[in-house]
């Protein structure tokens, strides 16, 4: 049966401190108050490796290049995937067989148009490079003319279009003129803004792309962006403060506290990151394989007393691995803090006190490690904080695997099903290698992803959540929410899709 995408309408209603005064949930605009033109000045911690070619781009890269790169699709203010570059999607299952109809007259920086032919390339590049999920499922890319092509699946699930619908149009005439070293730091795309300079580790310049393709509307509204990479949160806030800064993008909850104490305004997402332990379920000797000291490291953390003490009243505890609005939350799960209980379970388990554990984390994450070091050590472990810089820490989560335990969390998606798949499925992006993933978990995954019914869907991945919490797979902390920092003046849309989508065109600023 042929259908237009009409996505499901996920809309997750996550509290977060909402009687502070100066936050935020999204940008207000009134046409009448727009300051035209203007250059608004962004920090953010760390830069992106690559900005200009999409199937080399983590997470991070993707996000600082939504100025200029735009998707097919791309997630609405209600959390809904909509089309974007194209003006509908025909999703036929039983033919095996999804179209994209682009829309017309849609140009990149370089002058080059979208066409039929283009996305085409595009997304035989990710194929091509092993970066597309469900890649494999795609048989043949066919041209049916000018602006439509169709996608031949060798298999359906209802997650291809999460995966398919938001791949990133670039230019195919700048990457043939100029090469793939060229191409992954000059960021081409049908945009707002049009690249200016980029320094890794230093800054990211943007300029306003006086064709775009919305501007009927008058978007963008912003002249200029420039963007300064400052890892050193001390100078962040210093630089804010002074006013030579107008948005500081995710800084850590200490410094939103004292930014919001300053008079700025503190705008906050839907999304986040679900923090947690997580053992290595590969070790040699096969310590983690065991449920009842897998129980008892989780009894071991007092997750309240963490989320209270380091998250400055805006972390979340979470008693499982999904935040509460989300399919699969029950509070009723909950393995709440028991050190007496740990150090019966540890011996339930034959283990002899104290246990000799290593937990790896990265700069950031020490003062939270050091926190869950101290209740380990009270509760019948030994613990040692492995503190590894940016590039082992992130080489150990997605390729090689840690030793023992890690502190590092999962993106929390608008549908949670998705975060499963990309996150804990046999099929992630995220491949954690040293994650299990039990055929019964795999079973209910694949039943999920089969079914067109949202009540089914949803049914499943809660039954997905218990399971991973009734076998104490992942030790849940807290949720750590997608937060941005701005002056007063600033009017952006920044965080409504959390990191999904950053429509920046209709980003503004008062007169200041």
């Amino acid at each position: 049966m042929k259908k237009s995408i009409i996505p499901l309408a996920l809309i997750l209603s996550i509290l977060f401190m909402g009687g502070r005064p100066n936050q935020i949930s999204f940008a207000q605009k009134s046409d009448t108050r727009i300051l035209k033109g203007g250059i608004m000045k962004i920090i953010l911690a760390s830069s992106p490796q690559v900005l200009g070619y999409p199937p080399e781009m983590g997470p991070q890269d993707l996000t600082m290049s939504f100025p200029a790169l735009e998707s097919l699709m791309v997630y609405s203010g209600k959390h809904e995937l909509s089309p974007f570059l194209c003006t509908k999607v025909d999703v036929e299952p039983a033919r095996l067989t999804m179209t994209f109809h682009l829309r017309q007259g849609i140009f990149f920086h370089d002058g080059s148009e979208l066409t039929a032919g283009v996305a085409r390339w595009v997304f035989q590049q990710h194929i091509d490079a092993k970066k597309l999920q469900y890649g494999e499922n795609i048989k043949s890319i066919e041209i049916l003319d000018a602006h439509t092509i169709r996608l031949n699946l060798l298999k359906y699930n209802n997650m291809l279009i999460y995966s398919y619908g938001i791949v990133s149009m670039f230019s195919k005439d700048s990457f043939m003129k100029n090469g793939i070293d060229w191409t992954r730091v000059h960021c081409v795309g049908t945009g707002p803004f049009k690249l200016v300079e980029f320094k890794r580790d230093s800054h990211l310049h943007w300029i306003k792309n006086d064709n775009y393709w919305r501007k009927s509307s008058g978007m963008p509204y912003i002249d200029r962006l420039e963007v300064r990479f400052i890892p050193d949160p001390v100078v962040a806030s210093s630089i804010m403060e002074t006013g030579q800064a107008d948005l500081w993008m995710i800084p850590g909850a200490q410094y939103q506290k004292k930014m919001l104490d300053r008079g700025m305004r503190r705008q906050v997402s839907y999304s986040g990151m679900s923090m947690w332990l997580m053992p290595n379920y590969l070790r040699a000797d096969g310590k983690w394989k065991n449920k009842q000291l897998r129980e008892a490291l989780e009894y071991a953390i007092d997750r309240e007393a963490i989320t209270k003490a380091l998250g400055y009243g805006f972390n979340v505890s979470m008693n499982i691995i999904c935040p509460p609005g989300a399919w699969g939350y029950d509070a009723g799960l909950n393995r709440k803090y028991d050190p007496a209980k740990s150090h019966r379970l540890i011996a339930e388990a034959g283990y002899r006190e104290p246990v000799k554990i290593s937990l790896l984390t990265v700069g950031a994450g020490r003062d939270t490690s050091t926190a869950i070091k101290g209740y380990l050590d009270s509760a019948g472990f030994q613990c040692e904080i492995d503190v590894a810089d940016s590039g082992r820490y992130n080489n150990s989560l997605h390729n090689s695997g840690w030793d023992d335990l890690i502190f590092a969390g999962s993106g929390i998606d608008p549908n949670y099903l998705v975060t499963i798949t990309n996150w804990f499925s046999p099929q992630s992006r995220s491949k954690i290698p040293s994650w299990v993933r039990p055929q019964e978990f795999i079973d209910l995954w694949n039943q999920a992803i089969a079914t067109e019914n949202s009540q089914k869907q949803e049914a499943l991945t809660g039954k997905m959540v218990k399971y991973i919490h009734d076998e104490a797979l992942i030790c849940p902390l807290y949720m750590l929410p997608t937060a941005g920092i701005m002056a007063p003046y600033v009017h952006t849309n920044y965080l409504v899709n959390g990191l999904q989508r950053w429509n920046i065109a209709e980003d503004w600023m008062d007169k200041h």
